[in-house]
């Protein structure tokens, strides 16, 4: 075994694949320059993968963990998780599917394929804003929406079967309904709509009420979304200018810290991902952040679960189910951002309480 991977192996944390995915990475560039730690680990058979964490979070029956992983760990919104060529994600995530259901663990099933469905119904719902607009060319916008509809309706089906297998009545029928919805293509039929004018105080109650509608971010984005559907036209854009400055005042470098330890590494685009989700998590926490990350660094878990980018679509949405127009585009004012900048190859002593809570190197 090589000297990089018996180091990982000893240092695992087995609170978060995604974190230890990226311990694994920061123990590698450890030995850069290491020739012959690097040429052990070239030849070595043990190669560390998501199949291989995955694996050994199995034989410590962690399955939360994987649940969580499984669900936000991999694109599922882009190619047939339900087909005659699964890809390897997918028969991962079948097999996983299968551990749930012999260990009776139909909490983390619903968990995970919830996570799952979501975010193919949230690329189905995105492309489909597009070809309801007039004065766009939709033609590859329908292409794309029916690709998303049909992956999605595999998935549910499958979910459907597996949830049987746990006697799981409450959860087919709300499947079931759902499915009827996406099959007509049809979202609730929307009330009158509410005159108000869109507030800040309003913005965070549309977000409250948004999250406390499911689990997972991607079904608590389309929350946003249904809440948001309630208002006229101009307000709904008001929400979205409020989103994007929100955006701009998390663009702090110790907010991008605390991103960076808590998914083990974060680039520009994660770091967007993180703070839409910081914003979805309601004003006491992200107003927390801002005057101190320390003070809000126990509610942010570690691990992937702490990207919300369908949350920056909620409003587009929600504008062309109200009013039939495809909303004039909101351009967030560019920041340099702001605070003291940070390395990574430093960081555990520019950020010690952070890097302590996340065990960041």
């Amino acid at each position: 075994m090589s000297k990089i991977v018996d180091e990982f192996l000893r240092r695992m944390r087995f609170r978060s694949i995604a974190e230890d995915y990226s311990l694994y990475e920061d123990v590698r560039l450890k030995y850069a320059d290491d020739k012959e730690a690097m040429s052990d680990w070239k030849n070595c058979k043990i190669r560390i993968n998501a199949w291989f964490l995955v694996e050994k979070y199995r034989e410590k029956g962690l399955y939360r963990q994987i649940a969580e992983y499984m669900g936000s760990g991999f694109n599922w919104d882009s190619g047939d998780v339900i087909g005659n060529a699964p890809t390897p994600a997918a028969q991962l995530l079948f097999e996983i599917t299968e551990d749930l259901i012999k260990h009776k663990r139909a909490t983390d099933l619903v968990r995970m394929w919830r996570a799952v469905i979501g975010k193919q119904k949230a690329a189905f719902w995105y492309y489909h804003s597009y070809i309801a607009v007039k004065e766009l060319d939709s033609g590859q916008a329908r292409v794309d929406a029916d690709r998303a509809k049909a992956r999605t309706l595999k998935s549910i089906d499958f979910y459907i079967r597996q949830l049987r297998r746990l006697g799981e009545d409450k959860e087919i029928e709300r499947m079931r309904a759902e499915r009827r919805m996406l099959v007509e293509e049809k979202r609730r039929k929307l009330p009158k709509p509410d005159d108000r004018p869109m507030t800040e105080g309003l913005f965070w109650q549309v977000l409250d009420r948004g999250r406390a509608s499911a689990e997972s971010v991607a079904e608590q984005s389309e929350g946003v979304t249904e809440e948001l559907e309630r208002f006229k036209g101009p307000a709904i854009r008001e929400f979205q200018k409020i989103l994007w400055e929100k955006m701009e005042d998390a663009y702090r470098w110790e907010i991008w810290a605390l991103a960076y330890a808590a998914q083990g590494g974060c680039s520009d685009d994660a770091f967007e991902g993180f703070r839409a989700w910081l914003i979805l998590q309601g004003q006491q926490v992200f107003e927390g952040s801002l005057v101190d990350v320390l003070k809000v660094m126990k509610k942010v878990p570690a691990g992937l679960s702490t990207k919300a980018e369908p949350l920056l679509s909620a409003a587009p949405i929600a504008y062309v189910s109200r009013t039939g127009k495809s909303m004039s585009p909101v351009f967030p004012k560019r920041h340099e951002i702001k605070g003291k900048p940070w390395n990574e190859e430093t960081f555990a002593k520019e950020h010690p309480d952070i890097a302590k809570h996340y065990g960041a190197p």
